[in-house]
């Protein structure tokens, strides 16, 4: 979940052939790592377009935990925005 730019390189080396072979390992650590941006920074603003990716092409689990958000999707929303 750490962001890219913080991976050694051995990190990174590991992760390549993985990524590679599995296009949904790919797209939900890319997911998730946006989520965690978007948790990070407090900007729930995002949210929405976030659950919308992750519903249209995500791995079943993360599509199915877009949904999930989007049930609650105001007190998830202000959870990421408020202070």
């Amino acid at each position: 979940m750490r962001p890219r730019d913080t991976l050694t390189d051995s990190q990174e080396e590991w992760q390549l052939p993985v990524r590679l072979a599995c296009p949904d390992i790919t797209r939900a650590c890319d997911l998730a790592r946006a989520l965690a941006v978007l948790v990070h920074h407090q900007r729930g603003y995002q949210l929405q377009e976030w659950i919308r990716q992750a519903e249209q092409d995500a791995p079943k689990p993360m599509s199915g935990c877009a949904g999930f958000l989007r049930r609650d999707l105001d007190a998830v929303t202000a959870g990421l925005t408020l202070p």
